[in-house]
């Protein structure tokens, strides 16, 4: 329901992330205090409940639709954790590369194919030797 809320507010191009992302897909633990929205860089708001990612990468790739809302893929969750961490944490961040890696819900192909995508393979070759099992 909030994740509707958050679309309606901000726009048909902006699409949940961070966080919110990981928790979506059970890779996190912490319940997120805010909603995490992946934004345009000139986004700007003053809404409370709301963390804002002003990203320049496209949004419109590793992005599904769900009902009502936009969400990040598994794969762009996991990569954008790794490329905020310092705002999700490194603990978490690496925590659900690692447990979507072991529950099969993606793969070493598909985390790679989506970076190459995204224009983050640096961010993936980074932390890849920590994250394979």
């Amino acid at each position: 329901m909030g994740f509707q809320i958050a679309s309606a507010k901000f726009g048909p191009e902006v699409a949940i992330g961070g966080l919110s992302a990981l928790y979506h897909y059970n890779l996190a633990e912490q319940v997120p205090g805010q909603i995490w929205v992946l934004v345009p860089p000139e986004k700007r708001t003053r809404v409370r409940g709301y963390k804002l990612i002003r990203t320049k990468t496209k949004l419109d790739r590793e992005i599904v639709n769900e009902r009502g809302y936009r969400i990040v893929t598994v794969e762009r969750a996991i990569l954008e954790g790794l490329k905020f961490i310092t705002k999700i944490g490194e603990r978490a961040a690496v925590k659900a590369a690692r447990e979507a890696l072991s529950h099969k819900q993606t793969t070493e192909m598909k985390l790679a194919k989506a970076a190459r995508e995204l224009g983050i393979e640096p961010v993936l070759t980074k932390y890849l030797e920590i994250i394979l099992p």
